[in-house]
């Protein structure tokens, strides 16, 4: 997200947590409802898109749960609970008439399966079938798939299992391993030729990739030239290997080997862990950067005081207005900040110009917009608001702070501004309450999970950014995978399954 807010990943997640009780999961999270969340959505997601019962998930984590060492009951405990709770997740979705993602391919799935003459009527109408990125899909979608190829004859799927590592949204490589032994008449074309890099990396990553058991033998070969060596950093720590790497980039530039600055990359597992050192590095010798995946979206000055705010309209009593008030964002006339210092007064109370006048805020654009916050707050206290989206839009007006970067053409302050509006508004539909502490919470589990800002990259700059990989969970780190009592539906291959290792 890059990557942001995907809305239906977000209203999804709001989905569960507002119905953390109805799950019977509020008494078994811990300190960290944002992780604990998102793993209960990863390990619904999974079981839907694997096809897994609800009674044959609850029956495995038990089986689990009775034959495991003491040290891990109380987590198979806990994943037999979250199993219980995947059933009556699925009742609650149909209760109230909603689909998440993955259902809506099942449904499909079921849809065709148990009505032949709606298949046969789909099948009429998409008589030519192409799939492209097929190691991209996951088991429902491939059995939609199937069903609508039929023999295959008409069939065409393009894909590339080396690719599979990633697992999006329960992807599996058996998909592809096995479309030659379910197609049998499938012509299979290897497109071993790469146009994308030269032949030092592509030779560095085949002998990477070939070790893998769980893959289609290829030879891939690059029509590009040689190309440069590929070369290894190795310091004694990560802050001399992010000098030392900045240095030879710097070097490259500086040559005229690397032509512009915006054709280097730093990719990363982790932005938001692993980049600090190459970040400081890039400072201190005052190289062009832009960063995309930092999580640092709460972080931003702007973000960070409306989120305040919002806490702010909900504290009662006299006290604490100046540390809220007294920022950049609101902008106010130097004398009204020091009025606002000065004071001791509950702004709660005021309702009219003379009231900021007697304590010294004289500018009347200040006034207008402390008397709106005002009442912005009397009006959020007494639960007379409309959604939280409309608050949030009134604290926008009270500020005014919209206006001011569209003034200074701030377009990532501003394109932020916008994308905070998505998970208020996803509260509104799915939170079940316009409560302002229930909101304050869900502001701080959003918080724990980090979401990436909206930036506009510079111009010829160095690119940081993380590689995709693939989703983990708490299953995977449990000791029953490796005595091989996962089933196989719940298997997700990692880099020990594929031993992709240089040997």
């Amino acid at each position: 997200m890059g990557t942001h807010f995907r809305h239906r990943d977000l209203e999804q997640l709001l989905f569960i947590y507002s119905h953390q009780e109805d799950l019977r999961l509020d008494a078994i999270y811990d300190n960290d409802p944002y992780y604990f969340f998102s793993e209960v959505q990863h390990i619904f997601n999974l079981a839907t898109e694997e096809l897994v019962d609800p009674s044959g998930l609850e029956a495995w984590c038990k089986l689990n749960l009775e034959n495991c060492a003491a040290t891990e009951s109380e987590m198979w405990t806990k994943w037999a609970m979250i199993a219980s709770a995947y059933d009556r997740y699925l009742k609650l979705l149909h209760s109230e008439g909603v689909l998440d993602f993955a259902s809506i391919q099942s449904c499909a799935l079921s849809l065709m399966q148990n009505n032949p003459q709606v298949l046969a009527g789909i099948r009429k109408r998409y008589q030519d079938i192409f799939i492209d990125e097929y190691q991209d899909t996951n088991a429902v979608q491939d059995r939609i798939i199937s069903l609508l190829a039929d023999d295959g004859e008409r069939f065409t799927a393009v894909g590339d299992d080396d690719q599979s590592i990633y697992r999006f949204r329960g992807a599996t490589v058996r998909n592809i391993l096995t479309f030659k032994e379910r197609f049998p008449k499938a012509k299979v074309i290897k497109l071993e030729q790469n146009f994308r890099s030269k032949k030092s990396i592509v030779q560095n990553s085949q002998h990477v990739i070939e070790n893998n058991p769980a893959r289609i033998p290829k030879a891939l070969t690059s029509v590009r030239g040689i190309g440069s060596d590929v070369l290894v950093v190795y310091e004694r720590n990560l802050t001399e290997e992010a000098k030392a790497s900045v240095r030879l980039l710097k070097r490259l530039h500086n040559s005229g080997k690397i032509a512009n600055y915006g054709d280097i990359a730093l990719l990363f597992r982790s932005v938001e862990h692993h980049a600090l050192p190459y970040i400081t590095a890039l400072l201190e010798a005052n190289m062009p950067f832009n960063v995309t995946g930092d999580a640092r979206f709460f972080k931003r000055a702007e973000i960070s005081t409306l989120c305040d705010l919002f806490r702010y309209l909900n504290i009662t009593g006299k006290g604490g207005d100046q540390r809220y008030l007294s920022n950049s964002l609101f902008a106010f006339h130097p004398e009204s900040c020091k009025a606002l210092e000065k004071t001791d007064k509950n702004l709660i109370e005021i309702s009219a110009p003379e009231d900021l006048q007697s304590i010294g805020i004289m500018d009347s654009n200040d006034q207008q917009r402390l008397m709106d916050l005002a009442d912005l707050k009397r009006q959020v206290q007494k639960g007379d608001h409309t959604s939280m989206l409309a608050v949030y839009y009134q604290l926008l007006q009270c500020t005014s702070c919209a206006c001011r970067f569209e003034q200074n053409e701030n377009q990532n302050s501003m394109s932020n501004l916008g994308l905070l509006s998505q998970p208020i508004a996803a509260w509104d539909e799915y939170g079940g309450t316009s409560d302002l502490k229930s909101f304050l919470k869900y502001l701080d589990m959003l918080k724990q999970g980090g979401v990436n800002q909206i930036t506009v990259p510079p111009k010829d700059a160095i690119q940081i950014m993380s590689i995709h990989q693939g989703n983990t969970d708490k299953f995977r780190s449990s000791p029953a995978w490796d005595h091989g009592l996962a089933p196989e539906w719940l298997c997700r291959p990692s880099p020990a399954d594929y031993r992709a290792l240089i040997r």
